[in-house]
């Protein structure tokens, strides 16, 4: 029956071949550089599964879009009515004015038939 033990040669390859060398202990993090991991103390200043909850969904922001973008085309109509009212204002005016002129012109006409003077 075969030894199933290993000799102490055996054991000595086996741990020259497997151990941790000095220059492989060199790229392990230290006690310094552990001190520097987030704790869970740190942790308790960040936002919880809760408070993310009152967030908005994507579905939120597209309902929420969706609103906008009607408010938006209803302000649109509204401007636009506005501008065309204005625009008849313009030409009201401009018609008033014409008339005006023509009045000014008839008047100074009789006065002038009247053989009065205008005060110009």
């Amino acid at each position: 029956m075969p030894n199933s033990e290993p000799t102490i040669g055996e054991v000595l390859e086996f741990l020259r071949d497997h151990m941790v060398t000095k220059a492989d202990a060199m790229s392990f993090a230290t006690k310094d550089d552990l001190k520097s991991f987030v704790t869970k103390d740190d942790l308790k200043s960040f936002a919880t599964k809760d408070d993310l909850k009152s967030f908005a969904t994507k579905d939120d922001l597209k309902e929420l879009t969706k609103d906008l973008t009607a408010q938006i085309s209803k302000v649109g109509a509204k401007v636009d009515g506005l501008a065309k009212l204005n625009e008849t204002h313009n030409h009201e005016i401009a018609a008033l004015r014409s008339r005006d002129e023509w009045h000014d012109l008839r008047i100074s006409a009789v006065e002038n038939n009247l053989g009065m003077k205008t005060s110009s």
